[in-house]
Parts: C-alpha cells; sequence; structure tokens
C-alpha cells in the first residue's frame, strides 16, 4: 500500500530525467530517492562528457517509456486511484498479504521440477507431493510427539478404508442402476429398433459404406451425424476415445436420464460389441462403469438421437 508514493517519487525523477539527462549521471540519490553508493563505474562515467555520445539520449528515451509503463501498471496506486490513499481498514485487511510472490513461484518452480522427473503422474500426485514438502509435513511427523504420527497414521488409514468402501458401494449401485436402465431401455420402441438394427447390421456387411447409403437408408440422419455413423460401422476402434451423451429411459417409460460416457475400444476377440464407459452428469469419469453395447445397439440409438458423439 506504501509503494504508491515511492512509484511516484520514480515517476517524478524520471521527468527530470527526459528533460536532463545530466541530472541522472550528476545526482547522489537514485530514482526513489535513496543515498547512491559511489562505485568506480560510476566516477569514471561522470568523467566523461556524454553529452555528445549516445548515453543521453538513451537515457530520454528510457526515462519516457518507464514513465508509460509505470503509470499504466501503478494507475491504482498514483494519482487518485483506488489504492492511492488507503484507509486504516484497508490497511488491517491487507497486513497478512504477502510483500512478493517469491512463495508462489518456488512452489510453481517445484511443480515444474516434478512433472519433468515424472511425466507420467497425475496433477493429484504432484499436488499432494509439492503440499508435502511445503508444508514441512515430514519434520512434524518426525517431532518428539509419538501420539501425533499413531492419530495420523489410524486417521489416514480408516479414511483409505471408507473411501475404497464408499467407491465400491458406489460401483455396485451404479451397475445395478445401469444394468437396469439397459433392460428398461431395450423394451423401448422394440420394433422400431430392431428394424434401424437390422439397417445397420445389412450396412456392416458391405465391404464399403457411402453417404449415400446412410442416406439411402436412413434419410432423416444429419450429415454431421452420418460421418460418426460410418466410422463406428466399418472401423469401431477409430472412435476409441470419443466422449458421448447417451439418453435412456427409466422404469415408467417415460422420464428419461442423461448419461456421459467414453468409448473406450471394441471388446477383446469380438467384432460386434464396444466397451464403453458411462457415469451419471454429476460424477466424475473416474467414477465410470464399464458396459459392453452391442455396435448396432449403439449406432441405433445414435440414427434415433438418443446418443450423441461429442
Amino acid at each position: 500500500m506504501d509503494t504508491g508514493k515511492l512509484i511516484e517519487k520514480c515517476i517524478a525523477s524520471l521527468e527530470t530525467y527526459e528533460r536532463d539527462p545530466n541530472i541522472m549521471i550528476s545526482s547522489d540519490l537514485t530514482a526513489f530517492g535513496d543515498v547512491l553508493d559511489m562505485d568506480d563505474d560510476l566516477t569514471e562515467l561522470r568523467k566523461v562528457n556524454n553529452g555528445t555520445g549516445r548515453l543521453f539520449p538513451t537515457i530520454t528515451l528510457l526515462s519516457s517509456a518507464l514513465q508509460i509503463v509505470l503509470r499504466r501498471q501503478c494507475k491504482d496506486y498514483i494519482n487518485g486511484g483506488k489504492y492511492a490513499s488507503p484507509t486504516k481498514e484497508l490497511r488491517d485487511e491487507t497486513k497478512s498479504a504477502p510483500l512478493h510472490n517469491i512463495a508462489a513461484e518456488r512452489i510453481l518452480g517445484m511443480v515444474d521440477s516434478q512433472m519433468r522427473r515424472a511425466p507420467n503422474a497425475n496433477v493429484d500426485f504432484i499436488d499432494a507431493k509439492v503440499k508435502f514438502r511445503t508444508n514441512g509435513v515430514m519434520d512434524w511427523l518426525n517431532d518428539d510427539d509419538n501420539d501425533r504420527e499413531n492419530d495420523i497414521r489410524y486417521a489416514v488409514l480408516r479414511a483409505r478404508r471408507l473411501s475404497k468402501e464408499k467407491q465400491i458401494r458406489h460401483v455396485r449401485n451404479l451397475n445395478l442402476k445401469i444394468q437396469k436402465l439397459y433392460a428398461t431401455q431395450v423394451k423401448k420402441d422394440t420394433k422400431k429398433k430392431k428394424k434401424v438394427e437390422q439397417a445397420v447390421d445389412t450396412l456392416r456387411k458391405k465391404s464399403t459404406v457411402s453417404p449415400d447409403d446412410i442416406t439411402g437408408a436412413f434419410p432423416y440422419v444429419s450429415t454431421e451425424v452420418q460421418a460418426d455413423i460410418i466410422k463406428m460401422i466399418t472401423n469401431p476402434n477409430s472412435c476409441a476415445g470419443r466422449m458421448l451423451t447417451h439418453v435412456w429411459v427409466l422404469d415408467d417409460n417415460k422420464t428419461e436420464q442423461r448419461f456421459l460416457g467414453k468409448i473406450v475400444r471394441m471388446k477383446y476377440r469380438s467384432k460386434t460389441v464396444l466397451v464403453v464407459d458411462y457415469w451419471e452428469e454429476h460424477e466424475t469419469e473416474k467414477e465410470c462403469h464399464s458396459c459392453d453395447v452391442k455396435i448396432k445397439e449403439f449406432v441405433a440409438d445414435m440414427i434415433t438421437g438418443e446418443l450423441h458423439l461429442i
């Protein structure tokens, strides 16, 4: 908060240097008003006639440019800026603010170092490792208070066990829910779906599939979806890694629920089944459940608009 006055003094000094560069060479004060330490270089510089060289024009240009930068970057702290005259309350609120960003730069440097040492490590691991080192956790654990270490060890092990149990329950419940939804989805518009699936099977038996073939079989499908359908029919593995949204119908055959998902790969030793990860909208990909989905059913849902590749 107090740097505003120093910046204003520096700008005033730069204005003086711009008008008369000789003042910068001959002055015993810095641009901030501090006493200048004389050294051999400055002593020799003052002996030279700088009026005819490049030094004075350079000082003039630099002084002018520095004024522009300081006024732009420090406008909130000088000449009527919102922090130029801070109140006592504002000073009290900002007492705990760091005076520099050395700590932040040090942490970013540690993160960069860890990412270079372990390029395959995920962000959570690197974050935990940097926090562990920055907070001095090991020194804290190695002090004379053994009860503290035992308490922490117990808490960590218990939290890990509870987290694992919760994950197992979640996967089991999601598995049951998906299986139930999938069974209901299969029953929905069975006749219509069967016809679409049969048409997809017919296209899959062809050596090549063109947009005209898709248009002929499904004239209501848009051009954008046609390209994805051709990929799924001719080479499903080329779509591995694609994200998707899939709408399934609930038990009452009226309520619909939207799932997020990702195509993983073709099922091992199968030419007709895909492995797809599904998770609910409020969940993350880590909480997914893998499902086996027949390609013809997958493509049929794309055609009916219940499934969209992203």
